[in-house]
């Protein structure tokens, strides 16, 4: 053998070394319910985030593609996102491919993803084919890449599951009755509820956090751009502090309340006649996550009356009002089955379901600002 033909197969053994495994993901907390096979010729990352409304329209056309060559490629979303944000948004959306997240954010780094949505094609050797948005992904280049393609490689040959601090960082329990902590590292702007059986965790803004704590929609909640910083909360659900945080959690920012009262566009619920669900329509056992968010309806086991209120005020993007509440007790846990996207719809069904007559209407209302103490 010449010593060049050596040359050349000791590259092509180092190649196959490094692009063998190097793909490195943290978890995997949703298997594809479309590949058909365990082994796969061609392997697209397609690097998204919950907050990314774009993201979810590149999803939608990824599952057609999948679709189409489920025998030989595996589409794999990964995200850098706490693995409890985006399993509690795979509850809501209906999301087919296989789903992972990059903790640490290394395989993001690798391919160098500056912005959402973006997607890399590799062949089963970890060779990079092709980057970009992926929807500039052509139905015709991707079967051009499958035509050229001769080997296949299952999922653990291509991805390494590496274990990262992060994993730990998802079994915490709080010390305290309250604690805060102001990050930086904001892993998605739309405001979370994690719900564990002691506690309850809090991440958003500082106005997004209020208003989940008031019960009041985020727009009656004024805070100034260079206060409204983003924060994990953790609440333990036997602290005195449970159900009135708010008062503490400003105290603890050396911040203020100010109020005044502002007539405002609102749906108002009539509870007079209502005749509430008990807690024996829905059951989802010891899940503790309460809500089921859909497109248009919101399911929920055991929630009260002001927990369904503000939740509704959040998919309607306007404040929800409850009229003669004296009639009810809003503390009081129910099921709720409730549909919200078409008004005549959700007019009906809570009439009908609850006995709860819905109106739009303006209403004077609080509105929250909330400033610094002085020094």
């Amino acid at each position: 053998m010449t010593l060049k033909k050596t040359l050349l197969l000791i590259c092509l053994f180092i190649s196959s070394i490094f692009s063998y495994g190097q793909i490195r993901i943290s978890e995997v907390i949703k298997q594809s319910e479309i590949v058909s096979n365990n082994q796969s010729k061609l392997y697209f990352i397609d690097f998204w985030a919950t907050w990314c409304a774009p993201c979810i329209s590149a999803s939608k056309y990824l599952t057609v593609l999948q679709k189409q060559h489920a025998n030989d490629l595996h589409i794999v979303s990964l995200s850098q996102e706490n693995a409890a944000i985006v399993t509690n948004f795979l509850t809501k959306h209906n999301l087919q491919l296989t789903t992972a997240i990059d903790y640490d954010g290394e395989t993001f780094k690798k391919y160098n993803v500056q912005s959402l949505p973006y997607g890399v094609l590799i062949d089963a050797n970890g060779n990079k084919l092709w980057e970009g948005h992926p929807a500039n992904l052509k139905a015709h280049t991707l079967q051009g890449f499958v035509n050229n393609s001769n080997y296949m490689k299952t999922f653990e040959d291509v991805f390494e599951i590496i274990t990262s601090e992060n994993t730990v960082a998802e079994s915490y329990l709080p010390r305290e009755d309250i604690e805060i902590e102001e990050t930086n590292v904001i892993e998605t702007e739309d405001f979370q509820i994690i719900n564990k059986h002691t506690y309850v965790e809090l991440q958003g803004r500082l106005n997004a956090i209020l208003a989940y704590g008031w019960k009041v929609n985020i727009n009656q909640v004024n805070v100034d751009e260079a206060d409204n910083k983003y924060y994990k909360l953790y609440l333990k659900k036997s602290s005195k502090h449970y159900r009135n945080f708010p008062d503490t959690f400003l105290k603890k920012l050396k911040m203020k309340l100010k109020t005044q009262t502002v007539l405002t566009d609102s749906y108002v619920l009539d509870m007079n006649a209502s005749t509430l669900w008990d807690t024996f329509q829905i059951d989802w056992e010891d899940n503790p996550e309460r809500f089921l968010i859909g497109d248009s309806d919101i399911k929920a086991d055991n929630v009260s009356v002001n927990d369904m209120v503000y939740m509704l005020s959040k998919v309607l993007e306007k404040p929800v009002v409850v009229k003669n509440s004296k009639s009810v007790n809003n503390e009081r846990l129910h099921d709720w089955d409730i549909h919200y996207k078409f008004y005549d719809l959700m007019v009906s069904n809570l009439s009908d379901n609850y006995g709860i007559k819905l109106e739009k209407t303006k209403t004077p209302l609080e509105n929250y600002l909330i400033i610094k103490k002085a020094p």
